[in-house]
């Protein structure tokens, strides 16, 4: 670990936190710093975009269709509209998750139009910093 801590500049004990999955949103430059140490670039590590095998994106489908019941009011039908508006693609099961859990002092987005602000607007920063990301 020690020598990840050198290689990142991050504190070990957020490191340890980070590994643990008690960081519930870890900040873009801890994960770039990450990604860096590990010579991988951000997308690379927070795998957005589509999936690479079929049998991968089958599992994420199956998983998107489970986990549909507990999406916050209004992000399934964004959800279904962005894919409407892009045939043939599915939205990626790490972008549905990460925006089930968007919120704002205990906040989140009811409306539809409010998913897809937020989504547009992660995305253009994540292409703006990373340089290409799926829309």
């Amino acid at each position: 670990m020690s020598s990840l801590v050198a290689r990142t500049g991050l504190p070990r004990s957020y490191l340890y936190k980070l590994e643990g999955g008690e960081v519930p949103t870890p900040g873009i430059q801890a994960l770039d710093a990450v990604a860096r140490a590990f010579d991988l670039t951000l997308a690379d590590l927070i795998e957005y975009g589509t999936p690479k095998s079929r049998s991968h994106r089958a599992a994420s489908a199956a998983e998107r269709r489970h986990s549909n019941r507990k999406l916050p009011a209004g992000l399934g039908r964004f959800i279904a509209a962005w894919e409407r508006e892009h045939p043939g693609r599915r939205m990626p099961a790490d972008a549905v998750r990460s925006l089930a859990a968007i919120q704002f002092r205990g906040k989140r987005p009811k409306r539809p139009k409010d998913w897809r602000a937020i989504h547009d607007t992660i995305a253009r920063c994540l292409r703006a910093y990373v340089g290409s990301v799926p829309e």
